[in-house]
C-alpha cells in the first residue's frame, strides 16, 4: 500500500512540475523511495506516454470524425461502407415493345433509355433505393429495388401506356380575333389563350380531326395522329381568305336593300347603304347565305365568284287565270312566279279577276246563259289561302223590257255597282239614268237623270269608275231623230267626268260632229290613273290624256289599233302608262312617259298578227307581266324579258278596271 501511495504522489508531483516547466522531460534527479530502478520498462513506458499524449488525442479525434462521415453516407461499419455497384436493364410497354427516351432516376443519378429501351447506371451505392421512371406516353412508375454486391444486370421494368393524350399548339396570322376563331379536336372546342396558344388535356389517342376556323381566314382542316401523352402540333399560320363583295337588291326594280340581314353559317352581317356586304371566300369552300329584309321573301343563296348580285323578291302575289286542265281556275304565285297555288276552279266562265289586300275579286258567268246571249255576271271573292269564298253581288248585266233597257256592272277595284238605264219611247221621249252604289246596294247616288222629248235624245256609253271610287266618267252623244223615223243623227259628243257624290261635273272633251260623221268609230276606251289625276280616252283612232290638275288635253299617239281590246295600264311609280299597238304588222308593247310626253317601244315584246298578247302591270312595283306565245314573261326596268315558271292562256290578265260599253 505504501508503494502505491508513493507512486501516486510522485506522479501528481511530476504533473505539477511539468505544467510549471512546460512539459519538459523528467529529470533523472527524481527517485522513487521504493527502490524501483529508473531504467525499468515500466518507467520508460510512462515516460513515453507522458511525452506523446497530445498526438494520441489528435489521432483519436480524426478517426472518430472519419467513422461518423462514413456512417452518414449510409455505409455500415464493415467493408460494404466503401463499395458501389452498377445497374442496367430495359424499359418496355405492356406489349413488350421497347420504350425509348424514358427517364430513369436512382437517388441523384439520372439516365435515359435508348431506342431499344436499354439503360445503365454506374457507381450506384449498395442499398435498397427507389427507382422512378417517367415517359411522355406512359404512366409514371416508382419501385424499390434490392441491389447485389457486384453488378445488377437484366432488370426489366414495364410501363403502362397512357389512354389519353395532351394536345397543344399555337395560331399566328393577321387580324385574328379571339371570339371569332375556333379550334376543335373532333367535336371538342379547345379554349384559346390571349396569345392564341391552345392546350387540351386528356384528349383522344389515335386519329383525330383538327379544325381551325376564323371568320376572315382560310380554314385549317386536317387529320392528326395523337400519341399517348403530350402532342405539340406546332404553329399554324392562318391565311386571310379572299374578300368578295356582294350586292343585295330588289328583284322588282334593282333598288339597293340596305340593312338587310345576311347569315352565313354562324356569322351575321348587315348590308351597307349601297346594299353591299363583304365576305372572305375561302378557296375550295362552299358558302350559303340566308338573306332577310322586311317586306321581302327571305331566300338562301349559294355564294360564288360568278354570283355577286343577290335579289330578294318583294312580298306579294300576282293573280291570274288559266284553263290548262280543261277548267277555268284562278291561281296566285309570288311575283317571280314561284310557289304557284290554285285558289279556285270552276266549269263556269271566269271573267276579270283582281286583288285587294289578301283577297281576290272576280266575275263568273254561267256557260249556258252565256251561250244563249245572257251574260249575267256574278261577283265573287276568295282569300289567297282559298278560304272566305262567297258571292259579293248578284247583278243582272242586261235586261230588256219593251222600251226600257238596263245595264249593270261592277268596278271591282272601287267596289261599286254601276247601273245605267235608258227608256226610249220613239216619237215621244228619251230618258237616261246613271246610278252608283255600294256592292250591297247601299249609298245609292244618282249621277245622271235626263229626260228629252222627241226628236231630241241622248246616248250614254263607256261608263268608267276610278279605282279610288271618287270619280266616274262617261261618253254622252246628243242625238236628233229623223222625221222619217229611220234612226237619228249624231250631233255632239262629250266626255263628262263627275265626282261620285254628284259634284264637280266637268267636260273633258267636246266635239261637234259634221253631217254623216260618227263620234267614236271602232269604240272608245276610257280609264283613270290610280291617283285619279289623269284620264285616258280615244277619239277617232287617236289616244289622248287629260290632266285634271291643269285641265289640259294632250295627244299621246295616233295609232291605237288594239287599245279597245286590251286597254292601258298605269305605272305611276315610274310616271308612265303602257299600251299595246299594232305597228309594222307586229303587236308590241309601248309606254308613254308622262314627264317627257314621248312614246317608247319595249324591245322583245313583238309578236305576229295571229297572236294578240296580254299584259298586266303590277302596281306594287311596276313590273310588267307579258303573256305571249303560250309563255309568261316579266319585264322590269332596265332588264331584259325573263320567262317565269307559270302557265296560263290568253285570259291570263284582263283590265281590272271594268268599263261598261254600249254599242
Amino acid at each position: 500500500m505504501a508503494v502505491a501511495k508513493n507512486i501516486t504522489k510522485k506522479i501528481n508531483q511530476s504533473t505539477s512540475i511539468e505544467q510549471k516547466e512546460n512539459f519538459e522531460p523528467l529529470s533523472a534527479q527524481y527517485t522513487i523511495d521504493d527502490k524501483i530502478p529508473q531504467t525499468s520498462y515500466y518507467h520508460q513506458t510512462k515516460a513515453f506516454a507522458k511525452k506523446h499524449t497530445l498526438k494520441l488525442i489528435l489521432i483519436i479525434i480524426i478517426s472518430s470524425l472519419l467513422i461518423s462521415g462514413l456512417a452518414f453516407l449510409g455505409i455500415s461499419g464493415n467493408y460494404r461502407n466503401f463499395l458501389n455497384t452498377s445497374v442496367s436493364g430495359q424499359v418496355v410497354d405492356e406489349n413488350g415493345k421497347p420504350v425509348e427516351s424514358a427517364l430513369l432516376k436512382i437517388e441523384d443519378k439520372i439516365v435515359n433509355s435508348n431506342k431499344d429501351g436499354l439503360f445503365s447506371f454506374s457507381s450506384v451505392p449498395l442499398s435498397s433505393p427507389k427507382i422512378t421512371i417517367t415517359s411522355p406516353q406512359h404512366f409514371y412508375l416508382e419501385e424499390r429495388i434490392e441491389l447485389r454486391n457486384s453488378s445488377n444486370e437484366g432488370l426489366k421494368f414495364t410501363l403502362k401506356t397512357l389512354d389519353y393524350s395532351t394536345v397543344s399548339g399555337k395560331l399566328e396570322g393577321k387580324d385574328l380575333v379571339l371570339g371569332k376563331t375556333k379550334v376543335k379536336i373532333n367535336k371538342t372546342e379547345v379554349p384559346l389563350n390571349s396569345d392564341f396558344s391552345f392546350k387540351l388535356e386528356k384528349s383522344v389517342v389515335g386519329q383525330a380531326s383538327l379544325s381551325i376556323t376564323s371568320d376572315d381566314h382560310k380554314d385549317v382542316l386536317k387529320q392528326v395522329n395523337l400519341l399517348p401523352g403530350i402532342n405539340d402540333l406546332g404553329t399554324f399560320i392562318m391565311e386571310l381568305g379572299d374578300l368578295s363583295i356582294f350586292r343585295v337588291s330588289s328583284w322588282a326594280n334593282s333598288a339597293s336593300l340596305k340593312n338587310a340581314e345576311v347569315v352565313i353559317g354562324n356569322i351575321t352581317l348587315k348590308t351597307d347603304d349601297s346594299g353591299n356586304f363583304s365576305f372572305r371566300m375561302k378557296k375550295g369552300e362552299k358558302y350559303s347565305a340566308l338573306i332577310k329584309n322586311p317586306g321581302f321573301i327571305s331566300k338562301s343563296f349559294d355564294l360564288d365568284d360568278d354570283t355577286k348580285q343577290l335579289e330578294l323578291v318583294p312580298e306579294g302575289k300576282i293573280v291570274y287565270t288559266s284553263d290548262r286542265n280543261g277548267k277555268n281556275a284562278i291561281y296566285i304565285s309570288n311575283y317571280d312566279g314561284s310557289e304557284e297555288t290554285k285558289i279556285y276552279e270552276t266549269s263556269e266562265l271566269i271573267r276579270e279577276a283582281t286583288k285587294s289586300g289578301n283577297e281576290i275579286f272576280f266575275f263568273q258567268v254561267n256557260k249556258e246563259e252565256y251561250n244563249r246571249g245572257q251574260e249575267n255576271e256574278q261577283a265573287y271573292k276568295v282569300k289567297f289561302d282559298g278560304t272566305g269564298f262567297g258571292k259579293i253581288s248578284n247583278i243582272t248585266s242586261f235586261t230588256n223590257a219593251e222600251d226600257l233597257r238596263t245595264f249593270q256592272t261592277i268596278s271591282l277595284n272601287s267596289r261599286k255597282v254601276i247601273t245605267y238605264s235608258i227608256e226610249d219611247k220613239r216619237g215621244v221621249s228619251n230618258q237616261t239614268k246613271i246610278n252608283i252604289s255600294n256592292l250591297d246596294g247601299s249609298n245609292k247616288q244618282a249621277i245622271r237623270d235626263r229626260l228629252f222629248t222627241f226628236p231630241d235624245a241622248e246616248e250614254v256609253r263607256d261608263i268608267t269608275v276610278s279605282s279610288r271610287g271618287d270619280k266616274i266618267s262617261y261618253v254622252i252623244t246628243k242625238l236628233l231623230y229623223r222625221n222619217d223615223g229611220w234612226g237619228y243623227d249624231q250631233k255632239r259628243t262629250r266626255i263628262l267626268s263627275v265626282n261620285t257624290d254628284g259634284s264637280n261635273a266637268k267636260d273633258v272633251f267636246v266635239y261637234d260632229l259634221k253631217e254623216n260623221e260618227y263620234s267614236f268609230d271602232g269604240g272608245t276606251i276610257i280609264k283613270y290613273s290610280p291617283d285619279s289625276k289623269y284620264l285616258l280616252y280615244r277619239f277617232k283612232e287617236k289616244l289622248f290624256i287629260y290632266n285634271f290638275e291643269n285641265n289640259q288635253n294632250k295627244l299621246v299617239t295616233e295609232s291605237t289599233a288594239y287599245l279597245v281590246e286590251n286597254g292601258v295600264q298605269f305605272d305611276l311609280a315610274n310616271n308612265r302608262f303602257y299600251f299595246l299597238d299594232l305597228r309594222d304588222n307586229k303587236y308590241s308593247l309601248f309606254y308613254y312617259d308622262l314627264n317627257l310626253s314621248e312614246v317608247f317601244r319595249i324591245a322583245g315584246t313583238e309578236t305576229g298578227v295571229n297572236e294578240i298578247p296580254k299584259f298586266h302591270v303590277e302596281p306594287e312595283f311596276g313590273g310588267i307581266y307579258y303573256n305571249m306565245n303560250g309563255k309568261t314573261f316579266i319585264i322590269r326596268l332596265g332588264k331584259e324579258l325573263k320567262e317565269l315558271p307559270i302557265v296560263s292562256n290568253y285570259k291570263m290578265w284582263r283590265d281590272p278596271i271594268l268599263t261598261y260599253r254600249y254599242y
